[in-house]
C-alpha cells in the first residue's frame, strides 16, 4: 500500500512540474505597424504597442498606444490618450515552411451587425530557413 501511494506522489509532483514549465503567455513589443490603407487605424498616430498571445484563456490581445497630439500653439491637457485594445479568441495555430509558429485570432461578427476582425501573430524565434541579408557596398 506504501509503495501506491509513494507511486501517487511522484506522478502528481511530476504534472505540478509539467504544467509550471509551460507557457502561460507569449508577449512582444511592437515598435513599426502597417495598417490598411483607409482604415481608421492608418489614419492614427500610432507610436507604440504590444501583443500577448495568452494560452490559459485562448487570447490573442494586441495593444496600440497612439501618439499625444497638441497643435502648435493650442492649449492641451497633458494626458495620454487611451490605448486602443483588440482582444480576440485564438482559433488557429499552425507552422509556416519555415518551422515558425503561425497564431490566427479571429471573430466575425457580420451576422450581428458588427465587423469581421482577424489578427495573425507570427513567431519567428525557431524560423530555419537562411536568408540572405542586403549590406550597403562599402569602399
Amino acid at each position: 500500500m506504501k509503495n501506491v501511494i509513494v507511486g501517487l506522489l511522484i506522478l502528481v509532483a511530476g504534472a505540478q512540474a509539467h504544467a509550471t514549465s509551460m507557457k502561460r503567455y507569449m508577449a512582444a513589443e511592437l515598435t513599426s505597424f502597417r495598417f490598411q490603407p483607409g482604415s481608421t487605424l492608418a489614419n492614427r498616430r500610432i507610436n507604440g504597442g504590444n501583443v500577448q498571445i495568452d494560452f490559459m484563456t485562448k487570447t490573442i490581445t494586441l495593444t496600440l498606444n497612439p501618439a499625444f497630439h497638441c497643435p502648435s500653439g493650442a492649449m492641451c491637457a497633458m494626458v495620454m490618450p487611451a490605448p486602443q485594445v483588440i482582444t480576440l479568441p485564438l482559433t488557429k495555430v499552425t507552422s509556416g515552411h519555415c518551422n515558425q509558429n503561425i497564431f490566427i485570432a479571429r471573430e466575425n461578427n457580420l451576422p450581428v451587425d458588427g465587423i469581421d476582425q482577424t489578427l495573425t501573430v507570427i513567431d519567428n524565434s525557431n524560423n530555419n530557413c537562411k536568408y540572405l541579408v542586403a549590406i550597403p557596398a562599402t569602399e
